[in-house]
């Protein structure tokens, strides 16, 4: 009896996680919603500042079905408690440029030696296609001259969403 509620359990969580969980990749975590619809995270990307003092950290959270409502999560890292302070934020690839006005701040915490401070916004799926379709990204905060430029390995992680997200659900 017991060996049988034992399996019953091991059947029910396979079944359960199977039909949340579609993908999972180094770049990517996919979710099955039902009747064709998907929600994907774009995992955090890295991004250091020109002068190296400051690293940003930024990921995604997209939906086949509100394609008016992608959410934009993003950290600053800095070895010091000032608070960044900016109206917004501007990413540009070459001729697209995205600006989140009016971030929300969400919190403020140490790490290690050095604090972080997280955001939030929004922008439309289209906007992030855009940026997208290519890995030239410069991230800025209120058009000052602090600019912040992707991780090598970046270029590669553009080409990976492109292909397997964006193309295909988009």
């Amino acid at each position: 009896m017991k060996g049988m509620r034992f399996l019953l359990v091991i059947i029910f969580l396979t079944v359960c996680t199977s039909s949340f969980a579609q993908s999972n990749n180094k770049y990517f975590t996919s979710f099955f919603k039902g009747k064709g619809q998907h929600l994907f995270f774009v995992k955090p990307i890295d991004f250091r500042s020109q002068n190296g003092t400051l690293q940003l950290q930024i990921d995604f959270t997209v939906s086949t079905v509100d394609s008016d409502s992608v959410i934009v999560n993003f950290s600053v890292i800095k070895n010091d408690k000032e608070k960044l302070k900016f109206e917004e934020m501007l990413i540009q690839n070459g001729d697209s440029k995205l600006t989140l006005e009016s971030p929300e701040y969400l919190y403020f915490e140490k790490r290690k030696k050095n604090y972080l401070s997280r955001y939030t916004a929004k922008c439309t799926t289209q906007q992030l296609i855009k940026l997208f379709e290519s890995s030239k990204w410069v991230i800025g905060f209120n058009d000052n001259d602090s600019h912040f430029l992707p991780s090598k390995k970046f270029t590669k992680n553009c080409s990976i969403l492109n292909e397997e997200v964006f193309s295909v659900y988009f």
